[in-house]
């Protein structure tokens, strides 16, 4: 739980806010990156194969970072969702939201009655394990709401969606989009650069802060139009590059001097 002044909810209407993902389901890895400079970390709970235990370890790892801890959810399956809210994130983001009434079930399953339908619990993380007294007066000014919008009905609706109370960010995913436009594995191809690109300014003239995935020579172009959450990129990605970066080096440097000892052309 980030126990810094400013919150990330807050931090991340000014921005900008960099992050990073957490692909990989370890505990490991989680408290490697619990020491970089990042300013959240995202736990993806919706891809790799993880669960509330794995995910509860994760933020064991991450508790004395700086960097805002936030969970990216599977679905809005409420007793999953409920499981994850109980483990205290400072944030959660949920996929494929297409409407305004997906937006406001969200909120709803995230508020504790009579406001939303949260289940009570006190002896959870989020609490201290019954410490904390004043959890439950407190969690809805914490708790910074995510939306990713991955698909054209959200873009037709994305006004809607920014009006919905207790949306924090929407986020925009343009490798997902990208298939939903019919471009898969396309995330550059220019109508969906221009989809992403035009539903930022709409976000933002609406008054919501905006997010993306975004690689490192991007940032500057979507900063430019507003958008102050930044993930870009995840370990799993950087690991796999290293890897490969390193045996293609090794390789290169030594495989033809191998060749020439071996008398090979």
């Amino acid at each position: 739980m980030n126990t810094l002044t400013t919150t990330f909810k807050e931090a991340v209407r000014f921005g900008p806010q960099f992050g990073l993902s957490c692909a990989i389901p370890s505990v490991y890895t989680a408290e490697i990156l619990a020491g970089s400079a990042f300013d959240f970390l995202l736990i993806d709970a919706e891809h790799p194969p993880t669960n509330p235990g794995i995910v509860h370890a994760q933020l064991m790892a991450l508790a004395g970072s700086p960097a805002a801890a936030l969970i990216k959810l599977p679905s809005l399956e409420p007793n999953l969702l409920k499981q994850y809210l109980d483990l205290g994130p400072d944030g959660l983001m949920v996929p494929n939201i297409d409407t305004a009434a997906d937006a406001r079930n969200f909120v709803n399953l995230t508020r504790y009655p009579p406001k939303g339908g949260r289940g009570i619990a006190a002896a959870v993380r989020a609490t201290g394990y019954t410490r904390d007294k004043a959890y439950a007066s407190k969690a809805e000014r914490g708790l910074c709401r995510s939306v990713v919008i991955e698909s054209k009905a959200g873009i037709d609706n994305l006004e809607s969606i920014c009006e919905v109370d207790g949306i924090d960010v929407v986020f925009f995913g343009p490798s997902d989009l990208a298939a939903q436009l019919g471009h898969i594995g396309q995330p550059a191809n220019p109508a969906v650069v221009a989809a992403v690109e035009d539903g930022i300014k709409r976000v933002c003239k609406a008054g919501c802060a905006a997010g993306v995935v975004s690689g490192e020579a991007d940032i500057d172009r979507y900063r430019g139009l507003g958008v102050t959450m930044f993930v870009v990129g995840s370990e799993m990605s950087l690991f796999a590059q290293a890897v490969d970066g390193l045996a293609e080096r090794i390789q290169n440097k030594y495989r033809a001097a191998r060749r020439q000892t071996e008398g090979v052309d």
